[in-house]
């Protein structure tokens, strides 16, 4: 390793960012990484930027796969303590590899949580400015409508319930009578 001397010091070349043996997520990244088991079916890259929910679905898995208490789960999202500079480092080094693939948000929380989201915007902002595209999957309805500015159509992908349907009855509201004005009314079942 060749070394450097600037200004009277010495410093050490930084080491080019490799891949690790799955192809496609980058060692020594911790914040964006590739998902494992039927997951990675999903998202080949995925990033979590909250510790929690605060929806409360019954039959969420993430409290089993964190080993996190459900009470802990269902109490709400806390951010990820430095979580935007963490993944600005991380996205980084997916892009000096020109790895430009989607990074789902997320796996063990949602996005648009009924707390303050507003990380989930800077997490997309800094994904969109290292090249890599972005999957967002949330339960949290008109709350991701303020993000699809940021949205690329032919780039990243964006699922939402926004009250559209949820289990057997349509919900009414001003976004369903916007988004679908041909809809069944919720009477005319």
């Amino acid at each position: 390793m060749k070394l450097c001397q600037i200004e009277g010091t010495i410093a050490t070349p930084r080491a080019t960012p490799a891949l690790n043996a799955d192809g496609i997520s980058v060692k020594g990244c911790d914040f964006i990484y590739a998902p494992k088991g039927q997951a990675g079916e999903y998202s080949a890259l995925a990033a979590n930027p909250y510790r929690g929910c605060g929806h409360a679905c019954e039959y969420c898995y993430v409290p089993q796969v964190l080993k996190m208490p459900r009470p802990e789960l269902d109490a709400g999202a806390v951010e990820r303590p430095n979580f935007i500079v963490h993944l600005t480092k991380d996205a980084a080094k997916y892009q000096s590899l020109g790895i430009t693939e989607q990074v789902m948000l997320s796996f063990t929380s949602d996005p648009y949580h009924p707390g303050d989201s507003s990380l989930t915007r800077k997490s997309l902002e800094v994904l969109i400015e290292h090249g890599l595209g972005f999957c967002t999957l949330t339960k949290g309805g008109t709350r991701s409508l303020r993000d699809l500015d940021l949205f690329r159509p032919d780039r990243d992908a964006f699922a939402s319930r926004v009250g559209i349907y949820q289990g057997p009855a349509v919900v009414r509201s001003r976004h369903v009578r916007a988004l679908l004005p041909n809809r069944r009314q919720a009477d005319d079942r």
